[in-house]
């Protein structure tokens, strides 16, 4: 047989890329493991796109904010399919015509997805929808003469709590029990009495415990309400700077003790603080920058260790990954140092992914590119995953959970691009993307990557796309039983069968008859 020339076997690698990149190519075989990307439908054509937004896992559907030009922005729903019913549609025109109801903040509890939205009649107030996700309905006109405007939607064990203002006590704790309506709706406390503003934001649950963060009007600081009233009563403030305002937050909890960055007061300035059960008494864990503020991020708990973010300043370290275990205490909270000595790696975008710390780091060898950790040391637990962008980083973000995999978003030389890694080494799914187009917003739907992405095309805007990965088939049955060797089966059913059908002794007899026969 000849051998193919050079081009035809670049014709040939350039046919099968382009059978495992479209989705549903002709002829294409995908094994178990392949990635398959496609646009999932071109909502609204030409330039500026959809625009998708928002976008959640609501029980294996995914619910997104998008335009189609003639609708504005409002909810949509999609499994994956084409656009059309039973596929990619518009769920509501919430704000009739060409207006917009941009809804926003979506949070998933239990099925019902409770979000923001906005009508010329009410404004700004909570609306919910439930499976089947075809009629969305306002929760409640909290205020009347204006908008509400909810903020922070967080779900606590079932109970929506969120930041919302009625008209007269100013922007305050809210909440609102199943089924979500105007009667299981109200206001948590006025924390800043009258119409003042306490602002409550961060919020955050702990256990059951919310914690956010509020001004009553004296200074800023940490606050909780307990269940499982969640009232007035069960509101309080954790005074952790009596001198004046702490600004508490972000916040993570390992094993039920709370952590979160604030100031005390000590002239230690911001720092990391923990509260455990029963939630009075805030101690710092350690004075990580002893000149200034940590300015710690990015807090998270993997498997009982705390990962975040901070800089001592560049005393020993710079601004590098850190990890607190326990007691929690100066001693057992140390930095990852990344980039060696006092220079920064700028950690930050951590993720939690199958146990496994996922971020963005440089070196000072290499520019910001993905590494991954399981809180060991530097190039022995700590390690670069992939230099994907050799000539000035890759600056990954948007690091996403499939079934144990890291996908994210990295630019490279000819803009950026979607990967997927397991830990070591990273993978380009896909090349349709150009510069200034990056996917993002990637969001898991039961296996499925959807995100939002412009292919580069000059007709097509930014649209919703999807990753499909290729399941392994399902295990062969299991082979027919075979017979034991030895007595033949046959003889002995016979023999049982003559012994269930027997009328009389008769039969009985014969049957023991051949038993005995040799």
């Amino acid at each position: 047989m000849r051998e193919r020339s050079g081009t035809t076997r670049r014709c040939a690698a350039l046919a099968l890329a382009l059978g495992a990149v479209l989705l549903g190519a002709p002829g294409a075989s995908a094994a178990p493991g392949d990635v398959t990307v496609a646009r999932v439908a071109d909502i609204n054509p030409g330039l500026p796109g959809s625009n998708p937004q928002e976008l959640i896992d609501a029980g294996g559907i995914l619910l997104f904010a998008a335009t189609d030009g003639t609708h504005g922005t409002e909810l949509w729903k999609s499994d994956g399919g084409p656009l059309g019913p039973g596929g990619t549609e518009m769920v509501a025109d919430i704000e009739m015509g060409s207006g917009n109801s941009t809804p926003g903040e979506l949070t998933n509890i239990g099925g019902t997805v409770l979000f923001r939205a906005n009508t010329s009649s009410h404004g700004s107030e909570l609306w919910k929808i439930a499976p089947p996700y075809t009629t969305p309905v306002e929760v409640e006109n909290i205020n009347p003469t204006g908008s509400s405007n909810p903020s922070d939607l967080t779900d606590v064990n079932g109970t929506l709590f969120f930041g919302a203002s009625d008209g007269m006590n100013g922007q305050e704790l809210w909440k609102s029990a199943p089924p979500y309506d105007a009667a299981s709706t109200e206001m948590v406390e006025n924390i800043a009495t009258g119409s003042a503003d306490s602002s409550p934001n961060g919020l955050f649950n702990d256990a059951g415990t919310l914690f956010f963060d509020a001004n009553d009007g004296t200074d800023d600081d940490l606050w909780r309400s307990e269940p499982p009233d969640y009232d007035a009563a069960s509101t309080t403030k954790v005074d952790v700077n009596p001198s004046g305002d702490s600004f508490p937050g972000p916040f993570a909890q390992v094993n039920g003790t709370l952590f979160f960055q604030a100031d005390d007061g000590s002239g230690d300035g911001f720092e990391l603080f923990k509260l455990p059960a029963p939630f009075t008494t805030p101690t710092q864990v350690k004075d990580i920058n002893p000149s200034g503020d940590a300015n710690v991020g990015d807090l998270i708990n993997v498997g009982g260790t705390l990962f975040l973010t901070a800089s001592d300043g560049g005393a020993q370290f710079g601004r590098e990954l850190w990890k607190s275990v326990s007691p929690f205490d100066a001693g057992s909270t140390t930095a990852l140092d990344i980039n060696p000595g006092s220079g920064d790696s700028d950690a930050s975008q951590l993720r939690n992914i199958g146990g496994t710390v996922f971020l963005g780091a440089g070196d000072g060898v290499h520019s910001i590119e993905p590494w991954r950790s399981n809180g060991g040391p530097v190039n022995s637990g700590t390690d670069l995953v992939e230099d994907i962008n050799p000539s000035g980083g890759s600056n990954p973000f948007g690091f996403t959970n499939v079934n144990g995999t890291a996908f994210f978003a990295a630019f490279t030389s000819a803009g950026p691009e979607l990967y997927r890694s397991t830990g070591a080494g990273a993978e380009k799914v896909s090349t349709q993307f150009s510069s200034g187009s990056a996917p993002n917003l990637l969001t898991d739907v039961g296996g499925t990557l959807f995100f939002a992405a412009t292919d580069g095309a000059t007709t097509t805007g930014q649209e919703l796309w999807k990753a499909t990965i290729e399941q392994p088939p399902p295990p062969p049955p299991p082979p027919p039983a075979t017979a034991p060797t030895g007595t033949s089966p046959a003889a002995k059913k016979k023999c049982k069968k003559h012994k269930k059908r027997r009328a009389g002794e008769a039969k009985k007899k014969k049957c023991k008859k051949k038993k005995r026969k040799p």
